[in-house]
């Protein structure tokens, strides 16, 4: 026997205080990093650190991009709507 249960909701705009506190911590540790790689660091880890941010940005980005298009599909799968584009 199934019981249901009324489904709890969340307004979406509790997201924004998380993005903003991620946001700043994120940009907190990169400048702390950067600052730290560019003042007491040897070459070679400037070097790396350098690269590592240059080459984890396009990673990132992709991942998101792919996260985007995966909840699109779920919301629009779950709304029952049909998908326009």
């Amino acid at each position: 026997m199934d019981i249901l249960t009324p489904s709890n909701t969340v307004h979406i705009f509790w997201q924004i205080p998380q993005y903003i506190l991620l946001t700043m911590g994120e940009i907190m540790f990169s400048i702390t990093g950067l600052a730290f790689a560019f003042t007491q660091a040897s070459v070679n880890s400037i070097i790396f650190k350098s690269k590592n941010q240059v080459m984890t940005c396009p990673i990132k980005e992709r991942i998101n991009s792919e996260q985007g298009i995966y909840i699109r599909k779920w919301l629009v799968k779950r709304s029952g709507k049909i998908e326009e584009g």
